[in-house]
């Protein structure tokens, strides 16, 4: 998948679903980002009303897949919530009416 760093280039929710389900169908891929690339690396912005987030290149395709099913579950509107990972951590995003926090799905929130 290709990587989006730049605020101006950021994907909206919707356009990040379908980028997911394209990268699932077209990719044998093991992660979104390049073989090798750093743990926690950001990957791809996401904006999201006055919210910013990043899914990190380290994402699986075991993760992608959760995330999209919970996407087709509970619609493209799939609420997102914050929560706080520890003190000077960084702020995970759980995703659904039972706020999932799939282990390998590595979106987090930007502090705002």
């Amino acid at each position: 998948m290709s990587r989006i760093t730049s605020r101006a280039a950021a994907l909206t929710r919707r356009e990040l679903h379908d980028a997911l389900r394209s990268w699932y169908a077209e990719s044998t891929e093991r992660t979104i980002g390049e073989p090798g690339a750093s743990k926690g690396k950001p990957w791809i912005l996401i904006a999201d009303g006055d919210r910013c987030y990043h899914l990190n290149a380290d994402t699986t395709r075991q993760a992608v897949w959760a995330y999209l099913h919970s996407v087709e579950k509970y619609g493209e509107d799939l609420a997102w919530v914050i929560r706080q990972t520890g003190p000077g951590k960084q702020t995970k995003v759980v995703f659904g009416p039972h706020q999932l926090a799939e282990h390998e799905f590595q979106l987090f929130a930007y502090k705002t």
